[in-house]
This record gives structure tokens, C-alpha cells and sequence, in this order.
């Protein structure tokens, strides 16, 4: 069924890879940990978005709660906070961490809500998608096709690197005919893409492949991988349900499944017929590239496949549901991890080749 084949644009062959044995977990025990549910306000994390290691081990966090920018050493002792609520320089209502082109000499940030990009020092290059339209036309599920760009500073002319690009799948909902709210689509796809110095990552989800482009939009590279099929099963459908009523059942509210019934009758009509091939993608500064398969309904691990620098899946990592991977090395990574009451910590991981 599978086989090679030859890649139009860039003249090279590329196989279809198989899982390798080589499996990697956690370690039992973190070596940094940065967060508190009380005491000092620079050590609350109100919920993160984009964290880096640095490479005198360091990290940068966005913490959007507290519209703050903030450093720890390598001990997780806070350095400094940067940012405060409003609209002027130096000011967020969005923040988040521009994971990519944060370095020693660089931190990155971009805020939703003003819509600006912010470095606080040295030079990098940022790579990004558009939105599409935000509205459609007709209710139901929508998926734009959308340019992507980049740009070497905030002041740089606007690249085009990629034109007519899958963008994310949306829903655009009506009532009275009337929109009333346009939002991605439970389970849709959408862009994921990875800076380098050579060039990009990029990856729509429609199957187990990514795309390497220079910074001249040519094709580099494609990576191809085997994978579980894609197709949304009836079991998968149940599954989800049965999540979504937990999450109505255990609200504090007698009425609950009156409300869940609205939410599933919504919901069930336009759900995908396939899941995405991945949900996200993750570019290590030693090289190489990390992809993150997609959670289906009722998946208890998350599962992170590890490319090298030659494109060779070389190991896979299996860790906790509850932690997400945001910054990675050879032998760590970085992870949010949230507990039982909703505090919001980082802390930092040796891998550990699986027995």
C-alpha cells in the first residue's frame, strides 16, 4: 500500500518511516520547577502561554494572567517581570511567548487583544499564518485558504513564503439568521509551523506529513510517517460524549442535562469524519524536528515523535496527559504541568530511554 516516492518540487526521494523501537519517558523526578499555589506573586503562574529555556538554562515565561514576561534562573528563582495591563510599549493584554525566537540575546512576544509584536532585545525571525476570513457566508464548518509569511523584525517588510495554505477548520454558527459566533471546529485541523535558520516547518494535518521550505518558499524536505488511520470511528464518537456529559455532570448546576443535550445535539452534526494527522509541532535549537500525534477521545498519554536533523523518526516519547511540552533538548524538556486544583507550574524533565 505504502511506498516511495518522489517529490516534484525538490527532486528528492522520500520514505514512508516506521516507528522505531526506541521509546523514551520522564524521569521520576523534575530538576527545575518554577510555580506556587501561595506566597510571592512573581512565583503564582496565572495561566501560561509560550515558555523558553535559555541556553545559560534560564527560562522565560509568559504569563498572561499577570500580562508579564518574567525570567528565572537555573535554580527557578525569579530574576525580573516585564509588563503590566494596557496599550502603550511595554504593555499587554494578551501575551504570549513566540516560541522560536526567544534566544540569550532575543525574547519574542506577541499580544492578541493590541495585535503587536514585541522584542525585548536582539534580532529574530518570526514566521506566521493568517486567519482567513472570520466570518462565512453559510453556517457550519468553513476552512480558508490562507497565506503564510515571514518577517525579520517588527519593523521588516512582510515575506510571502507560502500562498493558498489549508488554514485552521471553523464553525460558523446562525441562530435566527443571525452569526453569533465563529470558533475552530472540534477536532479540525489546522497550520502548524516551526522556524529554523535554514528555513520552516510546515504542516496542515491532513495526513502524516510535514514540509520543509527555505526561506525562498521552495520545497526542502518532506517528512512521511506511518500512523494509526485517521477515520472518526463510532466509538470515538461516544467517547467524546461521554467526556462532554462529565464535564455538565460534575458543574454545580441541577439543569445540567438540559444543557449538555443542547451542546451534543450542536456539537455531534458537525463533527469531522477524520481526526487530524497532529496536533502540533516542536523545533529543539539542537536540531531537528519534534511532532505531537493528536489525542484522540479518551487517550490517556500524550505521544511526542522525535525527528533528527537528518529526518529520521528516530525515538518517541510517551508522558502524562496533564503536561504539556514546551520547550525540549536532546535529553529534556520542558512541561506545563497543571494539578488537581488548577495550579499552573513548569518544570524541566531529563528523558530517560524506556526499559
Amino acid at each position: 500500500m505504502w511506498s516511495n516516492y518522489r517529490c516534484a518540487q525538490c527532486n528528492r526521494s522520500h520514505a514512508l518511516q516506521a516507528r522505531p523501537q526506541a521509546t523514551l519517558r520522564l524521569a521520576e523526578e523534575p530538576t527545575l520547577l518554577i510555580g506556587a499555589q501561595e506566597g510571592p506573586e512573581e512565583y503564582i503562574l496565572h495561566n501560561i502561554d509560550g515558555v523558553a529555556s535559555l541556553a545559560d538554562g534560564s527560562v522565560a515565561v509568559a504569563v498572561k494572567g499577570s500580562h508579564q514576561i518574567r525570567k528565572y534562573d537555573s535554580q527557578g528563582r525569579h530574576l525580573w517581570s516585564q509588563g503590566r495591563l494596557g496599550e502603550g510599549p511595554g504593555e499587554y493584554q494578551g501575551v504570549m511567548l513566540l516560541r522560536g525566537c526567544t534566544s540569550d540575546e532575543s525574547i519574542a512576544t506577541y499580544d492578541i487583544y493590541n495585535r503587536r509584536i514585541t522584542k525585548l532585545d536582539g534580532n529574530g525571525r518570526l514566521i506566521f499564518s493568517a486567519w482567513g476570513t472570520m466570518q462565512a457566508e453559510d453556517p457550519g464548518p468553513h476552512r480558508w485558504e490562507v497565506p503564510v509569511a515571514f518577517t525579520d523584525s517588527a519593523e521588516s517588510d512582510i515575506v510571502l513564503l507560502r500562498d493558498n495554505v489549508p488554514g485552521q477548520e471553523r464553525v460558523q454558527y446562525f441562530e435566527d439568521d443571525q452569526r453569533t459566533l465563529n470558533g475552530p471546529r472540534v477536532w479540525g485541523r489546522r497550520i502548524v509551523l516551526g522556524a529554523t535558520d535554514a528555513g520552516a516547518w510546515l504542516g496542515t494535518g491532513d495526513a502524516y506529513e510535514l514540509e520543509f521550505l527555505d526561506w525562498d518558499g521552495a520545497t526542502v524536505r518532506r517528512l512521511r510517517w506511518e500512523g494509526p488511520n485517521l477515520e472518526v470511528t463510532r466509538e470515538d464518537v461516544d467517547r467524546r460524549r461521554e467526556i462532554l456529559r462529565a464535564q455538565y455532570r460534575n458543574r454545580d448546576d441541577p439543569n445540567w442535562r438540559p444543557a449538555f443535550q443542547r451542546r451534543w445535539d450542536s456539537e455531534r452534526a458537525l463533527l469531522p469524519s477524520v481526526f487530524p494527522a497532529y496536533s502540533s509541532i516542536l523545533v529543539p535549537r539542537s536540531g531537528g524536528v519534534w511532532v505531537e500525534s493528536y489525542r484522540r477521545p479518551g487517550q490517556g498519554e500524550r505521544e511526542w515523535l522525535l525527528f533528527d536533523g537528518d529526518g529520521a523518526w528516530a525515538r518517541t516519547l510517551s508522558m502524562p496527559a496533564r503536561m504539556v511540552v514546551l520547550d525540549a533538548g536532546d535529553a529534556w524538556v520542558l512541561v506545563q504541568e497543571t494539578d488537581r486544583v488548577g495550579v499552573q507550574r513548569i518544570a524541566q524533565y531529563e528523558l530517560v530511554v524506556s526499559s
